[in-house]
């Protein structure tokens, strides 16, 4: 279901048909074009980091923040991968890591498709449960609430975003099907 070969350089406007539904012509999204990107919490090397997007992987698109994009993840937080920097024209473009695109522009190489099966649906979503439990748990034992409730809400988000990642990428499901699949709608912050 994820991309292989070399980056992502040719978009073509193609139809989607999810197994819940068509994309909508406003959805947009962002695809990791080299490989280990990392994914933060703010617009900025500096800032903590949730995981990393494989080459390939697709995430909804809510916001920009200079040189980063802001992406939807699972506990709700935005998070930021970087654009990376383009060449000018006829220079090298390897600093590129992520591309915008438009729901058209998603080609079927990107593997935007849900299991056709209820049952196969509902063993995701029932590890993803086990997932948020554990992200829950570890940061109960990192920081306790009692300690300080914002700062264990902040880590249990982190925590959540990245294990429900490795959760899908286990699965071979693209992040930015993660509303469709928990049944939940899109564009929520845009």
């Amino acid at each position: 279901m994820r991309m292989s070969g070399g980056t992502l350089v040719t978009i073509a406007a193609f139809g989607l048909a999810l197994a819940a539904g068509p994309a909508r012509a406003a959805d947009t999204y962002v695809v990791a074009v080299t490989p280990q990107v990392n994914i933060r919490t703010g617009p900025s090397t500096d800032r903590v980091i949730v995981g990393c997007a494989d080459k390939g992987d697709v995430f909804l698109l809510i916001g920009e923040s200079g040189s980063w994009f802001e992406i939807e993840m699972f506990s709700g937080e935005g998070r930021f991968i970087s654009k990376g920097e383009s060449g000018e024209r006829g220079e090298d473009c390897s600093h590129v890591y992520t591309a915008a695109l438009t729901g058209a522009q998603i080609l079927p190489g990107h593997g935007m498709a849900l299991p056709p099966s209820e049952s196969a649906r509902g063993l995701i979503r029932a590890d993803i449960r086990a997932g948020r439990e554990r992200a829950a748990r570890e940061a109960e034992e990192l920081l306790p609430a009692a300690l300080d409730q914002d700062r264990h809400e902040r880590l249990r988000g982190i925590l959540e975003d990245g294990i429900v990642l490795e959760v899908l990428r286990i699965h071979g499901i693209q992040p930015a099907l993660y509303p469709r699949l928990v049944g939940r709608g899109t564009g929520r912050r845009r």
